[in-house]
């Protein structure tokens, strides 16, 4: 999931402010979820602490009562905007996270791919390395885009994740990893990952025909919204940066606590949006290390990411 050179925004970079302390020093609590009035639907203002969490797939399976039942994945995020059109949020580097590893704490990437969603499984903390990540939620997509950088803030590459689109509630927002990403390089050219992952959580049953269906009719669509350079890749977020006194938010005891005061659920996938026949732009430096989502581990060693693989890199 993971900006833009054409229409209604080109040539403006995205810029907020917020106030707090130096990111990465000791965090001091701070409010969460502060928000704005919009309307009938409650805004975050910039620098709010919220939670962006992902639900267990396997709590589809009949029977089931393991932690693979509940919120499996759960990340600490600062809000950078948030309007009717776009959520957008800053993981930042050092940031405490939930992820999912097998009951024995074997890390899921590192469990075959046939046990991977059949075992039991618990959730562990740990601390997201490397760079920080942008977000980017158009409201009501099935993905999100996520943006990373090479140290010193060179651009990589921009990371579709094909999920539900989210629930926002008061705490922050929710939704269900769909297995499939999209890398997708500055010139607009794309990589498919993890469709063998698509295929093994059929095979144990995590989703059905019709969902697969509406996944890869979703994967269609953000293939075009790419090839046709729309928001929110043509919008300059890669020149975006975080504010420099926003501190890293805490995750909080009650992480994986049930969402109260849903302020909006959709499940169907949106109206397909028009077209726009401009090219993407020319990347302004290719990638000097691995595009194809991948962020480096504590050791320097890129890794394709996924929301169901460790955020120690992320």
């Amino acid at each position: 999931m993971a900006g833009e050179m054409r229409g209604a925004h080109a040539g403006v970079e995205p810029r907020e402010s917020a106030t707090g302390r130096a990111a990465g020093a000791p965090v001091a609590p701070r409010p969460r979820a502060s928000t704005e009035s919009a309307g009938a639907c409650a805004r975050w203002a910039p620098g709010s602490a919220i939670l962006w969490r992902y639900r267990a797939n396997t709590r589809h399976v009949p029977g089931l009562t393991d932690a693979r039942a509940g919120f499996h994945i759960c990340r600490p995020v600062t809000v950078v905007r948030d309007t009717p059109e776009l959520l957008a949020v800053w993981l930042a580097p050092g940031t405490v996270c939930i992820k999912p590893v097998l009951a024995d704490g074997t890390p899921l990437h590192r469990a075959p791919l046939a046990a991977r969603y059949t075992r039991s499984r618990t959730t562990v903390r740990t601390t997201w390395q490397g760079t920080g990540v942008l977000k980017l939620a158009l409201a009501d997509e099935p993905w999100s885009v996520w943006l990373f950088w090479e140290p010193g803030w060179r651009f990589r590459n921009y990371y579709v994740n094909l999920e539900a689109p989210r629930t926002r509630w008061a705490g922050g927002v929710d939704s269900e990893d769909h297995f499939l990403d999209l890398s997708v390089r500055s010139d607009g050219t794309t990589e498919l990952l993890d469709e063998d992952e698509f295929e093994a959580a059929q095979r144990a049953g995590l989703m059905g025909r019709a969902q697969r269906t509406q996944v890869r009719s979703a994967l269609e669509r953000a293939r075009r919204a790419v090839a046709e350079w729309r928001p929110p890749f043509c919008d300059n977020w890669h020149r975006w940066r975080p504010q420099p006194d926003w501190p890293v938010p805490e995750l909080p005891e009650d992480w994986d606590r049930a969402a109260l005061a849903p302020e909006r659920r959709s499940t169907a996938l949106p109206p397909e949006p028009p077209r726009r026949p401009d090219p993407p732009p020319a990347p302004e430096a290719a990638p000097t290390t691995n595009a194809a989502g991948a962020e480096p581990d504590a050791q320097g060693t890129p890794f394709n990411i996924h929301p169901d693989r460790p955020q120690s890199a992320p």
